[in-house]
C-alpha cells in the first residue's frame, strides 16, 4: 500500500492495520496465502468424523423458512445473580418441508463425497455442486461466477449451510464466534444481506458494520442501531458502562482545563491581565509586591496593575471594575466547553448536567462510529475555538473595552509619579503587548524593590516579563493536559471496541466492506471468526482480505471473477509496475490454485451470452433465459451494436471524455423504448467515462428513474435494457480504457434482454483485438450496422434505420405513422397512430360514444364503456320537474330527483325576528339554514349616541347586539371645534388649526398643542380707560359704557361704544336693521351696539354683556368650558376687545387642562386596545347578560322539573308562566329591566313546582338531606297527614310518638308500624321499608 494520490482515509485503516501484524505473529492463513499450498486441506473445524445436516440444500428453495431464537435463563450462583439472570439465545431453522428429508441425508460426513446429495437433490447445477463441495471441504475455497451464472445466490446457500449446521463449527462449550462476510461495497454488502435476510425470514442475529448502508431492509440490522437497542434494554455489563461514564468524565474535565487556558493565553494578548493572575502563579517577585498594593485596599488591588500602568481613573468606578474581576473570573471557572467533536459536543462540565451530556452523545453515535477512533490525530486548531458563545464574548469585550481600557477619559492627572495625558489607551496597550520583553530572571533581580519609581517604558517590559512568564505557564499546564487527553482518547477508544466486542460476539453475522474490517481489526482479533466469507473479492486490493483475516481464521470461502473488474489503483504505475491491480483471488488462479468456475448463466438471453464466450469458452446457457428473455419491442434485434465515425472530445477540465453524437443518440434511444411501454427503472445507460455520463445527464429531460451508471460502479447488477456508449473515436488511435477486457467483459454482461452498444466499432476493432473478435462475430449475426432498425408490431412491412438522434423523431409514438386500425374489445376501432405499448390493447381506453338508449328514452351520453355495458351514467339530459314537497318546478337532470334542498323559487316568509322577508324555498324551508340566516331588513333603531342604526336586523342579533355606530362623531372638543372620528371610537387630539388670535399676532400651532402667550402690551384702551398688562394676562381694567361720539358718513352719531370698532349701521338711516329686536333694548333710544369681528352681526351691548358675562360668571351652569359665542350665530367671540379679559380668562382655563389632556390622550392612542366597545354595545353586553342570567335560572328550573319522579302534572296557570318565561329569554330585541321584572314575577308563581310533591323540598335539597343522615334505604316514613319523619339503627319502629307538626301518632312498637302510618320511599329512593317482609325476603340465604 503506497498509493497516496487520492482520498487518504479510505485507506489509512488498512496501512494500519498492516502495520499492526508482527513479524513473530502467526500469519492469516499463511501457508496458502504466503506460500500458495493448494493441497486440499478442510477446516480446522472440519474432522474426519464431522456430519452435516444437508436439510437447507434438499428442500425446495422456495419452501417456508422459519429462523428461530430460543431464549433460556441461565442462574448464577454468584451474589449478583440474585438481582438479575443471564440470558443466553440458542439458534436454529426449521423448515417446512423437513420431514420430507431422507434420514441419511440428515448426518452427512461432510468430507466423504459419496455420500452427499447429487446436484438434482441439492437444486444445484454440476459446477454449482462441486463449488458448495470446495466451499465446505477446503480451507480456502475459491469459486469463480462469470456474469450471471448465480455466484451470490451460491454463497446465500453456503451461509445457509454453515448457519444450520452452526453447532459443527461454533459448539456450545466455545465462545460463541459469528460468520464473517467481507464485500468490496456498500450496495454488494447489502445486497448479499438482503438475500440472506430474506431466504432465512431473519429478524435478528445479523448486524451490519458501517454508516453507509442505504438499503431499508438492512438498515435495522445496523450495528448503530443495535448499540440503541443494548442501551434501551440496559443489557452492557455494568463494569463496561461505568467505565465509560468515568472516561466521558476525564475527557470533559480535560477539555475543560484546555479550553480555560486556551481563553487566558487569548485575554493576555489583548487585554491588561488583572492583579490575582499574576499573583496565583507567583509570577510577581515577592520584592516588587509591597509597592505595587500598598496604595490600595483589597477590594481594589485588581487594578493595582492598571494604575501602575498609567491606564487607570484614580479609583473612580473602582467598585464597578472589582465586580467586573469577579465576573471576569467567575467566566474562567465556568466556561462553556463546546467541542468542535460532534459526537461528543455539549455545553458546561457540571455533575449535575452528566448523563444529559452522555445521552446526547449516544444519540449522534452514526458519527461517533466514524469519528471516535481518530480522536487521538485531533488538530492543535481544535484547542483554539472559542469557549464563550457570540453573546458571552460580545458582551466580555464590552466590559474590557469598557471597565478596563476604557479610553473616554479627558483629564490630566498625576497618581504615583506617573504623569496621565490624554491618549488612546488602546493604542498603548497594543504597544505594550506587541514588542518582546528584553528583561530576564537575572535582569528583574536587580530592579530596585520600589518598582512605582521605574520610568513608565520599564514598568511596560516589566508588565511584558511577567505576561511572557504567565503564558508560559499556560502552556505548561495545556501540553500536561493535551497529554492526559490523548491518554483519556487511547482508552476511550479501547473501550468503544469492547463495547462493539460484547456486541457482535453473540451475532450470527457479522457484515463490513474491506475499509470496515480494517478499522475494526482489532474488534475482529478478539470475535476470532473461523469462518470469512469475502464476496467480490477479484475486486478487492489483496491487502484489504489480509487486513480482514485474523490468526484464528480458520476457512476462507472466496467468491468472484476475476476477468471482470480487478482492483483499480489510482495510481496508474501502481499498477503496472508492481502489480497492484491484481487481486488475492486472481493471484491464487494464475498459481493454478484449485478453484471452480461456474457456466451456467441464468441472466442473459443467448444472443448477449454468445458475445460472453469470448471471454468465457465454456459458458452455457439455462434453459430459463430461452424462454423468459422476450425479444425487444420495436426493434428487430434484441442485441445491435451501431457503429458511427463522430469523434470525441476533452471534457472542459480535460480529465475525461465524451461523445455529443453518442450521448444524443443515447437519449433519444431511451425515449424511443419508453415509447415501447418499457418503465423508465428497466432500462440502463452506461458509459466508460464521467464526462459522458454528465453530458447524457444534461439530455434526460423528463427520464426520470432511468439510471446513468459508469461500467466500474455497476459490477454485479443488472438489467433488462442495456444502453452502452463506447464514447472513444479519434485520429490518434487511442482508445484507453476500451482496450481492459475486464472492463469490456462487464460493459456487455449487464442486459437480460436487450444490449444496444453504440461507438466506432471500425475503429475499436482496428486497434484492439478482442474488439475485432466481438465485431466480426456480431457482423456475422447481423447484430451490427449504421443504424438500428425500428419495426412496428402492427405493420412489420414498415421498417425503418435510425442513424442519427434526429431519426427517432419519426416514429413519435414509437410505432410508424399509420393509424393502429386495430379492433378494441368493444368493436370499435382503435384511433390512435400505430404505438408499440399496450399491443393487445388491454388498457386502451375507446373515445367514441356509447350509441345505446336508456331507460328514460334519452341517448347515453357516456364514452364507449364496453367492460361494463350495463353501467350507464345517469341520464344528465335537462328535464323540467315538480318538486314534490313545495310543489314549485325546477329544471334537473333527468336521472335526478329534485327535492326542496334544491329550490330556487322565491317565497316570503316570516322570520323569528317577526319581519318578513324574500327567501328562496331551500332556505326558507330548512330550520338549519334559516338559524344561520341574517335577517337584511334594516335595523333604524336610535342608539345610545343618538344615530340610528346602519346594520341590519341579522347583523344586530335582533336589536340584541347592534354593530358599531357607523356615522361620524360630531361632539365638540373643548377648543369648539367638532370630531370627526368615528362615533364609536375614542375622540383624537384635535388636528385643525388653532384660532387663537390678538391684535399682534396668531398662533401657527395645532389646536391640540398648547399656545404660546402673546408678550405684547394689551391694545385694550380708550380715552377715558387703558390695560396696563400684557395682551395675554387678565386685563386690569373694566369694559368703557360710554356712548361712542363720533359721526359716521351719512352724518348721524355713532351707536357704538367707546373703544370698540364702530358699526357700519345708523340708527336712523339703518333703522330696519339696527332695531331688529332681539333682545327687547334694540329699540331704545339710547341703546348701544357691538359689531362682533368674527362674524359681523350688530348686538346690543348691555344684552350682550350679560350673555357674554353670565357664560363664564354662572356656577348654575353645568356646560363644559366654552368662549363666548354670537346669539345670532353661535360663532365665537375671540376678537371683541371688549370681551378680551373673558376670552384670555377662558383661554387660561383651556391651557390649565390642556397638558394632562393630552397626555390621558397620547396614552390612549399608544395603548391601543384591542376592542373598543361604544356605549351602545356596553349596553347591549350588559342587557344579554342579564339575558343569560335568567336563561340559567330557567333552565335550572327546568331541569329540576325534569328529574322529578313522576314527573307532576301542571296546572293550566303553571303552563302559561313557564311558556311566559319562554317567550321572554327568546324574544328579540334588547332585554329591558321591565322584561327582567316580569321574568322573576313569572318565576316566582311557578318556584313551588321546585318542590318533590309531599315534600315541600327540592330536589338538591332532599339529596342532601338523604347524603348528611347516611342511613341505609327504607328509614323513611309519613304520619296520616303526610308529613315524614325518620327511624334510626334497623329501621323497624320501636316506640310510639307524635308528630311535631300535626301531633298524629306515629312509630309503633315491636317493629310494627302504626297502622295509619306508611313507608315513604320517595325520600330516599326505596321500594319498601328496611324492616318489612320484602326486606326479610332478600335476606333469605338461599337452600
Amino acid at each position: 500500500m503506497i498509493e497516496t494520490m487520492t482520498y487518504f482515509e479510505a485507506y489509512r485503516p488498512v496501512l494500519n492495520a498492516l502495520q499492526t501484524i508482527a513479524v513473530d505473529q502467526t500469519f492469516p492463513l499463511e501457508p496458502f496465502i504466503l506460500k500458495l499450498n493448494n493441497e486440499s486441506i478442510p477446516p480446522d473445524y472440519v474432522t474426519s468424523t464431522t456430519t452435516y445436516d444437508f436439510t437447507p440444500l434438499l428442500v425446495e428453495p422456495k419452501s417456508k423458512v422459519e429462523a428461530v431464537f430460543n431464549t433460556d435463563p441461565i442462574s448464577f450462583d454468584h451474589i449478583r445473580a440474585l438481582l438479575q439472570r443471564l440470558l443466553t439465545k440458542k439458534f436454529h431453522i426449521n423448515y417446512k418441508q423437513s420431514d420430507l428429508v431422507p434420514e441419511k441425508y440428515k448426518s452427512v460426513n461432510i468430507l466423504d463425497i459419496n455420500q452427499w446429495p447429487t446436484s438434482d437433490e441439492v437444486h444445484l447445477n454440476s459446477k454449482q455442486h462441486e463449488a458448495l463441495i470446495s466451499a465446505l471441504t477446503r480451507k480456502v475455497a475459491l469459486i469463480q461466477g462469470p456474469p450471471g451464472t448465480g455466484k451470490t445466490y451460491l454463497g446465500v446457500r453456503i451461509v445457509e449451510m454453515l448457519l444450520y449446521n452452526r453447532s459443527v463449527w461454533c459448539p456450545s462449550s466455545e465462545q460463541s464466534t459469528p460468520i464473517l462476510l467481507i464485500c468490496q461495497t456498500n450496495h454488494a454488502l447489502d445486497q448479499f444481506l438482503e438475500l440472506i435476510k430474506n431466504r432465512l425470514n431473519l429478524t435478528e442475529g445479523i448486524i451490519r458494520v458501517g454508516s453507509r448502508c442505504k438499503n431499508e431492509a438492512i438498515e435495522p440490522f445496523s450495528l448503530s442501531n443495535a448499540r440503541k437497542r443494548v442501551r434501551n434494554n440496559r443489557s452492557m455489563p455494568n463494569d463496561i458502562y461505568h467505565q465509560r461514564q468515568f472516561l466521558l468524565k476525564k475527557k470533559f474535565a480535560c477539555d475543560e482545563i484546555l479550553k480555560q487556558e486556551d481563553y487566558k493565553i487569548e485575554q493576555s494578548r489583548t487585554i491588561i491581565l488583572p492583579f490575582s493572575s499574576f499573583i496565583k502563579h507567583d509570577i510577581i517577585n515577592l520584592r516588587h509586591f509591597p509597592s505595587l498594593s500598598a496604595p490600595y485596599e483589597d477590594v481594589f488591588v485588581e487594578r493595582a496593575i492598571l494604575d501602575w500602568l498609567g491606564l487607570g481613573d484614580e479609583h473612580k468606578n473602582s467598585s464597578e471594575e472589582s465586580v467586573f474581576i469577579k465576573n471576569w473570573k467567575q467566566k474562567i471557572s465556568e466556561l462553556d466547553i463546546n467541542s468542535n467533536e460532534e459526537a461528543y459536543r455539549t455545553k458546561t462540565y457540571k455533575n449535575k448536567q452528566f448523563a444529559k451530556n452522555v445521552n446526547r452523545i449516544e444519540q449522534n453515535e452514526e458519527e461517533e462510529e466514524e469519528r471516535r477512533r481518530d480522536e487521538i490525530e485531533l488538530d492543535d486548531d481544535y484547542f483554539a475555538s472559542p469557549i464563550f458563545n457570540e453573546s458571552e464574548t460580545r458582551n466580555l469585550e464590552k466590559m474590557t473595552s469598557e471597565k478596563i481600557l476604557s479610553i473616554n477619559n479627558n483629564k490630566k492627572y498625576e497618581t504615583h509619579g506617573v504623569i496621565k495625558k490624554h491618549c488612546n489607551r488602546n493604542r498603548i496597550v497594543q504597544l505594550i503587548l506587541e514588542h518582546p520583553t528584553t528583561l530576564t530572571d537575572e535582569t528583574v533581580q536587580q530592579l530596585p524593590d520600589d518598582i512605582l519609581k521605574l520610568t513608565i517604558n520599564h514598568r511596560y517590559d516589566l508588565y511584558r516579563y511577567w505576561l511572557l512568564k504567565y503564558q508560559n505557564h499556560c502552556h505548561s499546564s495545556i501540553r500536561n493536559a493535551r497529554q492526559e487527553y490523548d491518554k483519556t482518547i487511547t482508552e476511550l477508544d479501547k473501550h468503544f471496541q469492547n463495547e462493539d466486542y460484547y456486541i457482535l460476539k453473540d451475532s450470527l453475522i457479522v457484515a463490513m466492506t474491506t475499509t470496515g474490517a480494517a478499522k475494526h481489526h482489532a474488534i475482529l482479533e478478539k470475535l476470532q471468526s473461523k469462518i470469512v466469507i469475502v464476496e467480490e473479492a477479484a475486486a478487492i486490493f489483496e491487502a484489504h482480505i489480509v487486513t480482514a483475516l485474523t490468526s484464528k481464521c480458520e476457512h476462507l470461502i472466496l467468491i468472484g471473477d476475476h476477468i471482470q473488474l480487478r482492483p483499480t489503483p489510482n495510481v496508474y504505475n501502481l499498477g503496472v509496475k508492481y502489480h497492484l491491480d491484481v487481486s488475492l483471488f486472481e493471484r491464487f488462479v494464475r498459481n493454478n490454485f484449485p478453484s471452480v468456475r461456474l457456466n451456467i448463466q441464468h441472466r442473459m438471453r443467448p444472443e448477449i451470452s454468445r458475445v460472453m464466450k469470448h471471454f468465457y469458452d465454456d459458458l452455457e446457457d439455462h434453459e430459463s433465459v430461452l424462454t423468459e428473455r422476450p425479444d425487444i419491442r420495436g426493434v428487430e434485434n434484441s442485441v445491435f451494436f451501431i457503429s458511427h465515425d463522430h469523434m470525441e472530445m476533452n471534457v472542459d477540465d480535460g480529465s475525461s471524455k465524451r461523445n455529443e453524437f453518442e450521448a444524443r443518440y443515447i437519449v433519444e434511444l431511451a425515449k424511443y423504448f419508453i415509447k415501447q411501454g418499457y418503465q423508465p427503472n428497466q432500462i440502463t445507460i452506461l458509459v466508460m467515462y464521467l464526462g459522458q455520463r454528465q453530458c447524457i445527464a444534461k439530455l434526460m429531460g423528463f427520464l426520470k428513474g432511468l439510471r446513468i451508471m459508469v461500467v466500474d460502479n455497476y459490477q454485479g447488477e443488472e438489467n433488462d435494457i442495456i444502453l452502452l456508449s463506447l464514447v472513444r473515436s479519434n485520429a490518434e488511435k487511442s482508445i484507453g480504457f476500451l482496450k481492459i477486457h475486464n472492463r469490456i467483459c462487464v460493459a456487455l454482461s449487464r442486459a437480460r434482454c436487450g444490449l444496444f452498444v453504440i461507438g466506432n466499432m471500425n475503429f475499436l476493432a482496428e486497434v484492439e483485438g478482442m474488439w475485432k473478435k466481438i465485431v466480426d462475430s456480431l457482423a456475422e449475426r447481423n447484430a451490427i450496422g449504421q443504424g438500428l432498425t425500428l419495426s412496428c408490431h402492427q405493420h412489420p412491412e414498415e421498417k425503418f434505420i435510425a442513424d442519427t438522434p434526429e431519426s427517432f423523431e419519426k416514429r413519435p409514438r414509437g410505432g410508424c405513422n399509420k393509424l393502429c386500425m386495430s379492433r378494441l374489445k368493444c368493436g370499435h376501432q382503435c384511433e390512435l397512430l400505430c404505438h408499440n405499448y399496450d399491443i393487445e390493447h388491454m388498457n386502451i381506453v375507446c373515445r367514441k360514444k356509447c350509441i345505446d338508449q336508456l331507460p328514460c328514452g334519452h341517448p347515453c351520453t357516456k364514452n364507449c364503456h364496453h367492460s361494463n355495458p350495463t353501467q350507464h351514467d345517469p341520464c344528465r339530459i335537462l328535464v323540467e320537474k315538480t318538486i314534490t314537497e313545495c310543489g314549485h318546478k325546477i329544471k334537473c337532470r333527468c336521472a335526478e330527483t329534485p327535492t326542496v334542498q334544491d329550490c330556487q323559487e322565491l317565497i316570503l316568509k316570516r322570520l323569528v325576528c317577526n319581519h318578513v322577508v324574500e327567501l328562496i324555498c331551500s332556505t326558507a324551508s330548512s330550520d338549519k339554514k334559516l338559524e344561520v340566516f341574517s335577517c337584511p331588513t334594516s335595523c333604524d333603531a336610535i342608539l345610545a349616541c343618538g344615530h340610528k342604526c346602519k346594520g341590519t336586523c341579522g347583523q344586530c342579533r335582533s336589536k340584541r347586539l347592534h354593530i358599531p355606530c357607523q356615522e361620524k362623531c360630531t361632539r365638540e372638543f373643548i377648543c369648539s371645534h367638532v370630531c370627526k372620528a368615528s362615533c364609536t371610537a375614542n375622540c383624537p387630539p384635535c388636528t385643525r388649526k388653532c384660532e387663537t388670535l390678538c391684535v399682534h399676532s396668531k398662533c401657527q400651532k395645532r389646536c391640540c398643542d398648547p399656545c404660546p402667550p402673546c408678550r405684547e402690551p394689551c391694545m385694550y384702551k380708550c380715552k377715558h380707560l387703558q390695560c396696563t398688562r400684557l395682551c395675554s394676562e387678565p386685563c386690569n381694567r373694566g369694559p368703557c359704557n360710554k356712548q361712542c361720539n363720533k359721526k359716521l358718513k351719512c352724518g348721524h352719531y355713532c351707536i357704538g361704544i367707546c373703544g370698540e370698532p364702530c358699526p357700519k349701521q345708523c340708527r336712523i338711516c339703518d333703522k330696519s336693521v339696527v332695531q331688529e329686536i332681539l333682545f327687547g333694548t334694540e329699540d331704545e333710544p339710547d341703546a348701544c351696539f357691538v359689531s362682533l369681528p368674527d362674524c359681523g352681526h350688530l348686538i346690543e351691548v348691555t344684552a350682550l354683556d350679560r350673555v357674554v358675562f353670565d357664560s363664564i360668571n354662572n356656577s348654575a351652569d353645568s356646560t363644559a368650558i366654552r368662549f363666548p359665542v354670537c346669539p345670532l350665530c353661535k360663532t365665537q367671540i375671540r376678537q371683541c376687545m371688549r370681551y378680551m379679559p373673558v376670552i384670555n380668562q377662558v383661554q387660561d382655563l383651556i391651557e390649565q387642562i390642556h397638558v394632562p389632556l393630552m397626555n390621558i390622550l397620547k396614552y390612549i392612542l399608544a395603548h391601543e386596545q384591542s376592542r373598543n366597545f361604544a356605549e351602545q354595545q356596553i349596553q347591549d353586553i350588559q342587557s344579554e347578560f342579564e339575558r343569560i342570567r335568567c336563561v340559567i335560572i330557567f333552565e335550572s328550573f327546568d331541569a329540576l322539573l325534569k328529574q322529578q319522579n313522576p314527573i307532576r302534572d301542571l296546572k293550566p296557570n303553571e303552563i302559561d308562566s313557564i311558556e311566559t318565561i319562554k317567550k321572554l329569554v327568546r324574544k328579540s330585541g334588547r332585554f329591558r329591566e321591565t322584561n327582567k321584572k316580569e321574568f322573576f314575577n313569572e318565576i316566582e308563581k311557578v318556584k313551588h313546582l321546585e318542590n318533590i310533591p309531599g315534600l315541600g323540598i327540592n330536589e338538591r335539597e332532599r339529596k342532601a338531606i338523604v347524603t348528611a343522615l347516611n342511613m341505609g334505604k327504607g328509614h323513611w316514613y309519613v304520619c296520616p297527614k303526610g308529613h315524614p319523619y325518620v327511624i334510626t339503627e334497623c329501621g323497624g319502629a320501636m316506640e310510639e310518638s307524635n308528630c311535631p307538626e300535626c301531633g298524629e301518632q306515629i312509630g309503633g312498637k315491636k317493629h310494627q308500624l302504626v297502622s295509619t302510618n306508611r313507608h315513604f320511599g320517595t325520600m330516599d329512593g326505596s321500594t319498601y321499608a328496611s324492616w318489612s317482609d320484602e326486606a326479610n325476603a332478600n335476606m333469605r340465604p338461599p337452600f
